[in-house]
């Protein structure tokens, strides 16, 4: 499994325009890439390149996530904005 930091790191480095939450469900750690609503399909090609084409199950992409407590975020490349915690 990725950590949280890495995940942000790969994503950084990429240049890829997203928000990344770890939330923790039930003793469960799970990682969330989120594009904002109506993000383009090729987003999702580059985060998929930018992991070398295997996406840990560990890790979703999602247009925003919610529940589950959100033990870390990170706003990378001017990705989408966050309107409410």
């Amino acid at each position: 499994m990725k950590s949280f930091n890495e995940v942000v790191s790969i994503l950084t480095e990429a240049r890829i325009p997203c928000r990344v939450k770890e939330t923790k469900f039930h003793d469960q750690v799970e990682i969330s890439i989120e594009c904002g609503f109506n993000f383009p399909d090729e987003l999702v090609d580059r985060i998929y390149s930018a992991f070398g084409g295997n996406l840990p199950k560990e890790i979703s992409i999602c247009a925003d996530s919610c529940g589950g407590e959100v033990t870390n975020r990170a706003r990378i490349a001017g990705g989408p904005k966050e309107y409410w915690d």
